[in-house]
């Protein structure tokens, strides 16, 4: 399975970037008036994505989740302890596969073999995604690696905070909305920066400030416009509503965290 696991360093915010020829910045005669709108849609489906594993939609606190398996003696024999992390199995989840470690410290930064709820300071999670998505009028084929650590865990907890950094790869984005479809190949690099979540989250569905950051290349295929790559800065602030502002090279557009798309056009 390509690319399940590829450890990143931490980051500091998220960002998300297609490349516009050389500076990524001003409008290109030869790039689809769409392309922003086009790249805010890739990072509504990734950044939803972020927001289902770092809650319990996906592989969060729900009953395949991190925290869940960890509290869990029956769950924990699938995630051996190796090496100071808990390997588990691939999760299928339609037409997603996920593949997940992690590990968990105290708060001097000591591993630790069992989740602690009393001296369990931190805990790192990388979370490989492979597989196909289609949402209304987009669908790709995807390829995301994250490594991200949660911290605030020790005793009572009232919110978490997630730090840390990704890559991925979409192959056939294709973009039939609007004007005449428009395909693309996207390689991008991101960053997630304090984001907090509330605890529990049954009363804090959505994380309530912090950023997400995605760098992404673009490459146009197909068309008279075939093989021309741009650049795109996207930057994702959250809120705690389902509904969050995205900027696009400073074009303004809503994200709906819940379905993984962008809300009407942009500014």
């Amino acid at each position: 399975m390509k690319n399940l696991i590829r450890n990143t360093s931490l980051g500091a915010a998220v960002v998300l970037m297609a490349a516009c020829n050389s500076d990524g910045i001003g409008p290109n005669p030869a790039l689809s008036p769409m392309l922003n709108r086009d790249v805010a849609q890739v990072a509504a489906d990734i950044v939803g994505e972020d927001v289902d594993l770092m809650t319990d939609q996906a592989l969060g606190d729900g009953p395949m989740g991190f925290f869940s398996v960890a509290s869990d003696e029956f769950a924990m024999r699938d995630c051996p302890f190796v090496n100071g992390r808990f390997e588990c199995p691939p999760v299928t989840r339609g037409p997603l596969t996920f593949l997940r470690s992690f590990a968990f410290f105290d708060a001097q930064g000591g591993a630790q073999e069992a989740f602690d709820p009393l001296t369990t300071a931190s805990a790192n999670f990388v979370t490989s995604v492979e597989g196909e998505v289609s949402r209304d009028a987009w669908s790709a084929s995807v390829s995301r690696d994250r490594d991200r650590t949660v911290s605030g865990l020790v005793g009572e907890e009232t919110t978490r905070t997630w730090n840390g950094t990704g890559s991925g790869e979409i192959s056939r984005s294709r973009h039939t909305d609007g004007e005449e479809a428009r395909t693309y190949e996207m390689e991008y690099t991101s960053s997630t920066s304090n984001v907090v979540v509330g605890v529990p989250r049954a009363d804090n569905p959505w994380p309530l400030s912090g950023t997400v950051t995605k760098n992404v290349t673009v490459t146009i295929t197909g068309g008279p416009r075939d093989g021309t790559t741009a650049t795109r800065t996207v930057v994702v602030t959250f809120n705690g509503t389902q509904f969050v502002t995205a900027t696009v090279n400073g074009e303004t557009f809503e994200i709906d965290l819940g379905n993984h798309r962008v809300r009407g056009g942009g500014r």
